[in-house]
């Protein structure tokens, strides 16, 4: 019986012409041969399915094999992502995935002394800004049209 994954097999050194070399000890290595590979799975370095199709499960804490937990880490980055962050045209939309939540919230550090937000000019130079304290400054009021 192996003992991986429960525990890290166990090897002793045989020497030549020495030591006695029976079918036990070659049986302990393929006994831990196939349990390593029965815990990685068949292919671990591919995507048996297309980025996207998996389901996200939140709750699991062991997988059958390191393809299915792998599998399950791909689904919920896509899912954070492809959910919340969209980008389209150059464009990045927040956008919640439950209609009573709200899209972003940005919340200073205890010890915060940079701004919490910042709206750029081509130049790098902030234009608008909200301050760490909560406020709203801008260097250009456009009045606009009544």
């Amino acid at each position: 019986m192996a003992l991986y994954p429960a525990a890290p097999p166990i090897f002793y050194t045989r020497t030549n012409l020495t030591d006695v070399v029976n079918a036990g000890d070659v049986n302990i290595i393929y006994g831990e041969l196939k349990a390593v590979t029965d815990t990685l799975g068949v292919t671990p370095n591919k995507r048996l399915t297309a980025w996207g199709s998996d389901s996200f499960t939140s709750g699991a804490t062991t997988w059958t094999t390191v393809y299915d937990r792998i599998t399950n880490v791909e689904a919920g980055t896509y899912t954070a992502f492809n959910d919340r962050v969209k980008s389209s045209g150059g464009s990045s939309i927040v956008q919640t995935v439950v209609s009573s939540a709200v899209n972003l919230t940005v919340q200073a550090y205890s010890t915060q002394t940079s701004n919490l937000f910042e709206a750029k000019n081509t130049a790098g130079t902030p234009i608008t800004y909200i301050t760490k304290d909560g406020t709203f400054r801008t260097t250009v009021i456009d009045g606009g049209s009544a």
